[in-house]
């Protein structure tokens, strides 16, 4: 190697080493004084212009343990599940509800379809920063409304929001123009699936209804797998992506690079 090249190497190093050191400084920040992030230049440059933090906002020291996971793999999976949805109405936007839920229940749920949703508005409510969700009696009060219905009418009903692709389960929100929150939704689910699977969809249909719309092959254990599975319930990474999204820092309307410091800031790694 001549010296020209030893020293365009020893140049290149040393930029690497200095945006190293400036990143290892911000992420440095956030650890020693955690109470806001105030975005410099450098910040600005590498994750966008972020939204600031009100200095009233409650829950500041509210953090979220990951263990078990990374932070990178917690922050990925935030951005695949939480920023997109299967229908690519929306892309690198977060999408969370603001009031609490009122749910109402058409068709013909059955006694499992009830022990599934009952439980898992039972966890939902226990995150802190969610709204909340329960059940009323009328249809005119609710904002969320689930569908279930045997073969024929559930066809019928999905197909304004599948086309014509065959589906067990789908959801479909409304949003605030105002300030890009949820507004109202559905979840739809067919009645003749065989059980184990039915509660899989009943379980994912709802949580995806939350703002979590879209699916993905990293993990096949997830409530959210592209694939067929019968996960039950959602593990312990979709209860963290869910924590990080209803956490009161990360607010309707942020993209990707925004978030990406507020997560940082929020997760305990």
């Amino acid at each position: 190697m001549s010296a020209k090249d030893k020293k365009l190497v020893w140049i290149v190093l040393c930029a690497a080493a200095v945006l190293l050191l400036l990143q290892a400084g911000f992420y440095a920040y956030i650890a020693l004084f955690n109470r806001e992030i105030l975005p410099g230049p450098y910040v600005k440059m590498r994750f966008g212009v972020i939204h600031e933090i009100p200095e009233d906002t409650p829950y500041l020291d509210l953090k979220i343990n990951i263990d078990g996971y990374s932070l990178g793999q917690s922050v990925r999976y935030f951005n695949e599940i939480a920023l997109r949805d299967e229908g690519h109405d929306y892309v690198d936007i977060v999408r969370k509800w603001t009031e609490p839920i009122r749910f109402y229940a058409k068709g013909t749920p059955d006694d499992v379809t009830w022990e599934v949703l009952r439980k898992t508005f039972a966890e939902m409510n226990k995150v802190e920063g969610f709204p909340g969700i329960v059940e009323v009696d009328r249809e005119e009060d609710a904002t969320l409304i689930g569908h279930f219905y045997d073969d024929e009418v559930f066809n019928t009903y999905v197909r304004q929001f599948s086309g014509n692709k065959f589906t067990n389960g789908c959801s479909h929100l409304e949003m605030n123009d105002e300030d890009g929150s949820i507004k109202s939704g559905i979840i739809a689910v067919r009645n003749s699936i065989d059980e184990p699977r039915r509660r899989s969809v009943i379980c994912e249909e709802l949580v995806q209804a939350m703002g979590l719309q879209n699916d993905s092959y990293s993990y096949p254990d997830s409530l959210f797998y592209q694939g067929p599975n019968e996960v039950p319930e959602p593990n312990r990474l979709d209860w963290i992506v869910f924590r990080l999204l209803y956490h009161p820092l990360i607010r309707n309307g942020m993209n990707y690079v925004q978030c990406v410091p507020v997560l940082v800031h929020i997760i305990e790694h």
